[in-house]
Order: structure tokens, then C-alpha cells, then sequence
């Protein structure tokens, strides 16, 4: 089936209208929140806007920067992420490639103070980028080819491409927490999971021509000695989610398929078309599924809205929070 290649109290949060006024009607393309640092007290919600501009949101003061990203060659913004190691750096993935960005702080207020465009990864166009844990690498896809880029070395200029033979262009990459393992899943359907050291694969056969819409991780920490991983997948128009138990290390990962878990008594009979969003706390207590309404959904795809994309436009969204165990 395989195949192998080289008692408490709620928090309660009004909601905002967080749309600055002057970008109030302008779709929004990508979301990215900053990781936590321990010696910065502002952090960042970058949300990429549809002309290319990368708008800051001040979680800290709760209003949005005077500063924003735009770049001539930042068009078409596809997807956001930032650098764990260093929250300063932001990487834009775009028609162009993938624009690299550090955001400048005062030295007075800590405040946002301005971005510096450092360079442009030139592999285009790019519709998802996913950081290693540490910021050792950059991984990117383009919905234009089955290729996976990896760009390392200190400037991340070092380009190293991971072909597929098929698979059209890429749906979605996923880095494992510990920074190990990488699923890769392909528009045209099917997944790839690559460890980082060798970059060899495997992949599962159940999968094939099936694609991907979202996955999440469970497993251990950087620099953890626990080498059992859990790996959650979603495919389009389904209601069930199907794990993975991977062990070993790197380079010798051993997959194990546990199943698939029907997610249906999430609605009312027949009342869920599909799962479109999977989150995973670090501890593996809580699974967040984002999945849609079967009604709305197939009236959404028969006036054309819908695709493998997730959720159709017009469809009802839902977030259901859900207790785990591994």
C-alpha cells in the first residue's frame, strides 16, 4: 500500500472588525500570525491584501501599522509565513516567487517601524510556503508544478527541488513540529512525505488521486528525543479525517496507516459535505475541524463556486473544537 523513494473559567474576546479603513472592501488573500517571543511584547498578524500590499495588525496596541509591505514584484499574494527563529522575518509567497521581508522595531516603543524587502526567491508562481521548525529551511510550492522547492544555507539562496512524477501543482505543504518529516499534497491528488535530512519519500497508494485539503500535526517538540509523530489528513468532500503514526528518524522513517475516523455526529444527520480546516494543539488534547454544511456546499458548487480548494465561497463555515488522545 506503500510506495518509497530515495473545572474553570472561559475567556470570553468581543470580536473586532479588523479591516483597516482604508482596505475595509479589499478581499483579503493570506493570514499569518507572528510567532511568540519571549523579549517582544508587540506581535504581528500579517494579512495579505488582494493588490499585493501586506498590511500589519499590532496584537499589543490592537491597531494596525502605518507600515505596510508592497513590493513592485509582490503581486498576486498567495500565502504568508514566518520564520520561527526569527520573528522579524516574514516570507511572501507570490506570482513573482516568494518574497523575503524583515520588519524593523523602535528601539523606543518596540513598535513596528518599517519593513526591508531582503530578496526575491525566484520560483514562480507560489501558492504555499511552510518554514522548518527552526528556520533552517524554506519550503515552497507552486500550483503551477509538482516541485517542491527547499531553499537553505544562511541566506536561502541554496535551491534544492523535489520533483514529482506527478500530482500536478502543489496543494498544501505541512512541516512536522520537530521539523523532520514534510507533507507535500498535490492538486491533481495524492500526498508525498519527505524526511528532511536525505529528502527521501513515501507515500500511500489510498491516497492517490485523492487531494489533500488539510492536515495537522501531533508529535514531539525541536529537539525531542520522542520519535512517534501523529499525522492527520482531510481530503476533499469528506467528513472523516485519516491518521498516520510515523516512527524512526530521519532518514529511516517508519509509516503506519491507523485509519480513517468518521466526523459526521460533528452536524446533524447528513448536514456535514466536508472538512476544510484541521488545527492540532502542541499537546495533542484538542483537534480544531473547520468543515462546511452538505446543503450550501453542493449549492455553492453547482452555481460553480466550489473546487478542491476547501470550503466554497458561499458555504456556510463551521469550527468544531474536539478532545484527542494519541
Amino acid at each position: 500500500d506503500r510506495a518509497r523513494g530515495g473545572g474553570g473559567r472561559a475567556a470570553h474576546a468581543a470580536a473586532r472588525n479588523w479591516a483597516p479603513a482604508a482596505c475595509a472592501r479589499v478581499p483579503v488573500c493570506a493570514l499569518a500570525w507572528q510567532p511568540e517571543a519571549g523579549d517582544r511584547a508587540h506581535r504581528l498578524c500579517a494579512m495579505a491584501l488582494e493588490g499585493g500590499t501586506v498590511a500589519l495588525y499590532d496584537l499589543a496596541t490592537m491597531e494596525w501599522s502605518t507600515h505596510k509591505l508592497l513590493n513592485t514584484q509582490q503581486r498576486e499574494v498567495q500565502s504568508l509565513g514566518w520564520q520561527p527563529s526569527s520573528a522579524a522575518v516574514l516570507a511572501v509567497g507570490c506570482a513573482a516567487g516568494v518574497c523575503i521581508w524583515r520588519i524593523a522595531y523602535s528601539c523606543a516603543t518596540g513598535e513596528p517601524s518599517g519593513g526591508h524587502m531582503l530578496r526575491l526567491l525566484p520560483h514562480a508562481p507560489v501558492c504555499c510556503v511552510a518554514w522548518h521548525a527552526h528556520g533552517a529551511w524554506l519550503a515552497t510550492g507552486s500550483d503551477a508544478a509538482a516541485k517542491v522547492t527547499v531553499w537553505g544555507g544562511g541566506d536561502l539562496t541554496a535551491a534544492m527541488p523535489l520533483w514529482a512524477m506527478s500530482g500536478g501543482g502543489t496543494r498544501l505543504l505541512s512541516p512536522s513540529p520537530c521539523g523532520t518529516l514534510l507533507l507535500a499534497a498535490w492538486r491533481n491528488g495524492g500526498v508525498r512525505l519527505y524526511e528532511a535530512r536525505e529528502w527521501s519519500w513515501e507515500s500511500w497508494r489510498r491516497f492517490d488521486g485523492a487531494q489533500c485539503v488539510a492536515a495537522a500535526w501531533c508529535g514531539p517538540p525541536p529537539l525531542s528525543s520522542q520519535p512517534v509523530r501523529t499525522l492527520v489528513l482531510a481530503l476533499h468532500g469528506e467528513s472523516r479525517v485519516h491518521a498516520l503514526r510515523l516512527r524512526g528518524c530521519a532518514p529511516h522513517i517508519c509509516g503506519e496507516y491507523l485509519g480513517a475516523f468518521d466526523l459526521g455526529g460533528l452536524a446533524s444527520a447528513s448536514a456535514l459535505k466536508s472538512i476544510t480546516h484541521l488545527a492540532w494543539e502542541p499537546a495533542g488534547e484538542r483537534l480544531a475541524v473547520g468543515w462546511v454544511e452538505a446543503a450550501e456546499a453542493e449549492a455553492a458548487e453547482a452555481r460553480g463556486d466550489g473546487g478542491a480548494s476547501g470550503a466554497p465561497p458561499a458555504a456556510k463555515a463551521h469550527v468544531s473544537l474536539l478532545a484527542t488522545s494519541t
